[in-house]
């Protein structure tokens, strides 16, 4: 940093550079001085290092050189984008004026500010997801959380209370994963206590300005933005901390982009009972949106059920499966509409060829909000419009609601796509400042003045072949730079032929400059002709910049509507490709009940026909736990998996992978599965495992799905196997939460014997020459063993090591404990041994009519092996 006497002496340029450099601290400040952005003193340090930049230095007035490091102006793209990857920010400060006059120093100023939220550009936004800023508000006893996509125009606020608070917004977070997130002072507090921000799912908070977190500015904000006469007609009035965030974050939009946002039309209040709740966890161990392992859109739900034609397509796409409704009004409407393209081959098989030649009209309709859409987003936009009317005609003939309303929203904007069409060349760049950009025959003005630009430049051709003739001098060239403008260049060779009327302008080695009078005449005339046509067509662009601004709305009614449409289409598509069914899900249904259901991911990663279906039967009564037993590798997880999948898949609206499938409507889907982000942060396994355990026993509720994998393993044996014990008869008592529960502890298993709603099923294997064979199959009863040295030996162990392991397990058998355990006073007990009450059991749930040869004869096997060693 300077000291206030070497401010005192810089020059006037680097005085003003701090000056605007002083507001923007915490920001690279991207200065131009002609075609460069230039970076001084600290900024330049650091951005040479980062963005692998020629570190220089710049006479600044001081006894030492400022450090200085720049890139040129139509690059900054590129870099910019490296420095929002790292989290940092850029203040863009442009040239204001031309410097003309008596004023001998440009005024330039910061244009707008772009952070990692705020970013616009094409090539450092991914197409499929959405890039969302939060805004986090904390109270005593209360976080008011908004968060908005300004590249789309969608907004959304909420308010987290009680002592549940952090919690709610820490799943929040790690759902939506904001890559930047400001806040008041209050809310740093609570950062370092989120697995969101720990795991670096998300980026630090960075406070903003207290001035922001007002109520009355926040009302008064909200009111200008988004045209409202009260809180309540946008379903705010009950919501004061939401509505703080909200304003805090349109001021800070306002502050960074220099503009209120016009694409922002509305504001939606998130209510977290509309939708399915899915935690961090869950989200991760379902592999909804991205593969565990790899991080990858390959090898999740979201990748094999995105076929969509369009980035609309598919960022609707993952917000469906991202938010999961409860309202069985949205979830059958959404059904209805899959299953009328399903039966419809042309609508199923079209339709993505079709939405493929769609833009992004929400990102343009970003950029139009601030001021920076390109007459090559204008050219791109003119084409998606142009066949709107296709994309009408072709859902014109729908019969179910969705589809009809849908279809209904692309509205009529012939006249906009015509104008856009018939202006825009579709050669139009990036960077428009030179021109050329809008079609000859959009404007007769333009074209005169082109014509004149034009034929002027055939006059110097023309000159040039006229005076090499006159003169004699063969290599004679007519050359043009901005000092000059147009001059005759002569070779040194030559000087004795330059004829009397030339006039000396320059002498450089081994040549000289000259013009004549009437060179410079008609360069005047070119050189009018040129800027005037430069000066309309960017004038006649901020007109049309202005009726795309004017029909904001009306664009993203278009583009809603086509990502709607191509989302629905794209799970009809994959319904139909692999065999999916439409589900029955309302109020009405009370189980999940399932036949021939597969796992969609697994499925779709193996030859057709060879994965292994099965039945799964969960209500909140008979079947209200089914324990799990069987080998590792032999299924467990993937079936458990499945269910929950299937699940969800009915609650976005999706045909699901099964025979047939009835789905209770279902609040919340846990997960105890690994705990991989947990241990990487310093917990221990049993820790983290018994965290997750009480997030899911203080919040599951009747209508939750449970899927608890190995509970209790990071302990030792008898007190892991007493708490899973305990849960499942907590569970089984006092929540009656669907639940499946795989274990390895077969002590759990006579718990079928002690409480009502308690089942045993296994995963059956069979056994062959001292090796086991995973058929992959759930059926009802226990397994008999765990099959964990067969497993070992199929994963390569020594011969002598599994023979000494098998003599240990025959030695521990014969000494095996003889303590008992009783089942909870709570629970009811029936009189019969556990033993016999699973027998009983399994022979009343057997269907006589449906059940193979094959299952028939395990069944039976082994419930003669499990009576043998009663």
């Amino acid at each position: 940093m300077l000291t206030n006497e070497e401010r005192e002496k810089i020059t006037p340029m680097m005085r003003q550079y701090l000056e605007v450099k002083d507001n923007y601290p915490d920001c690279f400040l991207f200065y131009r001085l002609g075609d460069f952005y230039e970076m001084f003193f600290e900024d330049a340090i650091e951005a040479s290092e980062i963005l692998d930049l020629t570190l220089t230095g710049r006479d600044c007035g001081l006894s030492y050189r400022a450090p200085m490091c720049g890139l040129p102006y139509h690059a900054a793209n590129e870099y910019i984008a490296k420095l929002i990857e790292l989290g940092k920010k850029v203040a863009i400060a442009e040239q204001l004026d031309d410097g003309q006059g008596d004023v001998k120093l440009m005024k330039r100023d910061v244009i707008r500010v772009i952070t990692p939220g705020t970013v616009l550009d094409n090539e450092t936004l991914d197409d499929n997801k959405n890039n969302y800023i939060a805004t986090i508000y904390k109270t005593k006893n209360s976080i008011g959380f908004c968060y908005a996509d300004i590249s789309t125009g969608y907004m959304q606020t909420t308010s987290f209370d009680g002592a549940s608070a952090s919690k709610d917004l820490d799943e929040m977070l790690g759902q939506l994963k904001p890559t930047e997130i400001v806040c008041n002072a209050d809310a740093v507090g609570i950062c370092d206590n989120l697995l969101s921000v720990r795991a670096s799912m998300v980026p630090r908070f960075a406070t903003i300005k207290d001035i922001y977190f007002s109520q009355s500015r926040a009302k008064s904000k909200i009111i200008k933005q988004f045209n409202a006469k009260t809180m309540s007609s946008l379903d705010l009035d009950d919501c004061p901390n939401g509505i703080i965030a909200c304003g805090a974050m349109l001021d800070y939009l306002e502050e960074t982009q220099k503009r209120s946002m016009q694409n922002l039309k509305s504001v939606k209040r998130y209510r977290s009972n509309k939708f399915m709740h899915l935690d961090i966890s869950a989200r991760k161990n379902l592999e909804i949106v991205e593969n565990m392992t790899t991080h990858k859109r390959t090898g999740s739900l979201l990748g094999l059920l995105d076929t969509t034609g369009s980035c609309l397509g598919a960022r609707k796409i993952r917000t469906y499966l991202e938010n999961p409704s409860l309202d069985e009004n949205i979830i059958n409407a959404r059904l209805d509409a899959v299953e009328e393209i399903y039966k419809n081959v042309v609508l199923r098989e079209t339709t993505q060829d079709l939405f493929s030649k769609v833009c992004d009209i929400e990102r343009i309709c970003g950029k139009i909000a601030i001021g920076t859409v390109t007459p090559k987003d204008c050219y791109t936009l003119g084409k998606t419009l142009n066949i709107v009317p296709e994309i009408k005609r072709t859902f014109s003939g729908c019969e179910t609601g969705m589809l009809k309303n849908t279809a209904n929203m692309l509205v009529d904007v012939h006249a906009l796509a015509y104008t856009l069409a018939s202006a825009f060349n579709q050669n139009a760049p990036v960077n428009y400042k030179d021109g050329d950009f809008l079609n000859d025959g959009f404007n007769d003005k333009l074209d005169t003045l082109r014509n004149i630009k034009n034929n002027g430049k055939d006059w110097i051709l023309k000159f040039e072949a006229k005076e090499k003739e006159r003169t004699g001098i063969k290599n004679l060239k007519v050359q043009f730079n901005r000092v000059f403008g147009y001059y005759i260049e002569i070779t040194k060779s030559n000087y004795d032929l330059i004829p009397e009327n030339y006039e000396l302008k320059q002498t450089i080695k081994d040549a000289q400059k000259f013009v004549t009078a009437e060179l410079k005449e008609t360069e005047k005339s070119i050189n009018n002709a040129e800027q005037d046509a430069l000066a309309l067509e960017l004038e006649l662009f901020e007109e049309i910049k202005k009726l795309l601004m004017e029909k904001i709305g009306d664009l993203l009614c278009i583009s809603d509507a086509i990502a709607t449409l191509d989302a629905l289409c794209s799970f009809a598509r994959v319904s139909s490709k692999n065999n999916y069914v439409k589900p029955k899900i309302d109020s009405s249904v009370s189980a999940i009940k399932i036949e021939a259901g597969r796992h969609p991911v697994v499925e779709n990663m193996l030859p057709a026909g060879q994965f292994v279906d099965n039945d799964t039967l969960l209500d909140n009564s008979e079947n209200n736990i089914l324990i799990i037993t069987g080998p590792n590798m032999g299924g467990k997880s993937t079936y458990m998996r499945q269910v929950a999948l299937i699940t969800l898949m009915a609650h976005v609206g999706c045909f699901v992978p099964a025979r047939t499938a009835e789905i209770s409507l279902t609040d919340r889907i846990f997960t105890r599965i690994g705990a991989s982000d947990e241990l990487s942060l310093g917990n221990s396994t049993f820790m983290v495992e018994m965290n997750e355990m009480s997030n899911i026993i203080n919040n599951a509720t009747d209508k939750s799905l449970l899927i608890l994998d190995e509970v209790g393993r990071g302990t030792s044996t008898f007190d892991g196997m007493s708490i899973a014990w305990a849960i499942i008869e907590y569970i089984s008592k006092k929540i009656k939460a669907k639940t499946l529960f795989a274990t390895h502890y077969h002590e759990l298993t006579v718990l079928e014997g002690m409480a009502v709603g308690i089942k045993n099923y296994r995963v059956l294997v069979k056994e062959f020459n001292n090796s086991v064979i995973f058929l992959h199959k759930i059926a009802r009863g226990s397994a008999n063993r765990s099959f964990g040295i067969e497993v070992a030996s199929l994963a390569g162990l020594p011969d002598d090591l599994i023979s000494r392991a098998k003599d240990i397990l025959k030695n521990n058998e014969f000494e095996k404990s003889g303590r008992t355990i009783t089942a909870d006073e709570g629970l009811e007990a029936p009189k019969l041994s556990s033993c016999a009450a699973e027998v009983i059991n399994v022979l009343k749930d057997m269907d006589m009519n449906t059940i193979t040869p094959i299952m028939a004869f395990g069944t039976l096997q082994n419930l003669v092996d499990k009576v043998k060693n009663d």
